[in-house]
């Protein structure tokens, strides 16, 4: 039996951003998905919280903003579903990142396994790609 794979997709903010829409890389791709899918491989969601911040016009890793974490992964998951209905039923998000709300959110949107929990996973302290100013919250 040939093996079988986890994909990890990202549908965020930063896709939509980048490429005009949430799902823009599952309508692209939708055939080769389902392919992979129909030869048993799972699709998986990857959801990065990245925001752009054009003061310095870079790219940074939001852990602070609750009300943004909750309405991406929201519309993010519902773009997901209206490419590929009934999916995503697993997820992993970037740099491991979760907060008592995101699990929430995440049950709340039928999701059933987290693939988060990795032995041994090194996660980056929190000031890393934080708009350059160590580990205090950013002030908008």
């Amino acid at each position: 039996k040939p093996p079988v794979f986890s994909w990890a997709l990202r549908v965020d903010h930063q896709v939509a951003k980048l490429c005009g829409s949430y799902q823009a890389i599952l309508e692209t791709h939708k055939p080769f998905l389902l392919g992979l899918q129909q030869s048993g491989d799972e699709l998986c969601w990857h959801p990065h919280f990245w925001r752009y911040d054009d003061r310095i016009g870079q790219w940074y890793q939001e852990f602070w903003d609750e009300n943004f974490h909750v309405s991406m992964l929201k519309e993010a998951h519902a773009a997901f579903r209206s490419v590929l209905p009934g999916l995503p039923t697993t997820v992993r998000t970037g740099w491991s990142f979760h907060s008592n709300l995101t699990f929430a959110i995440l049950e709340e949107l039928g999701i059933q396994v987290e693939h988060v929990c990795i032995p041994g996973l090194k996660v980056l302290p929190i000031g890393i790609a934080m708009r350059g100013r160590g580990d205090e919250r950013p002030t908008e």
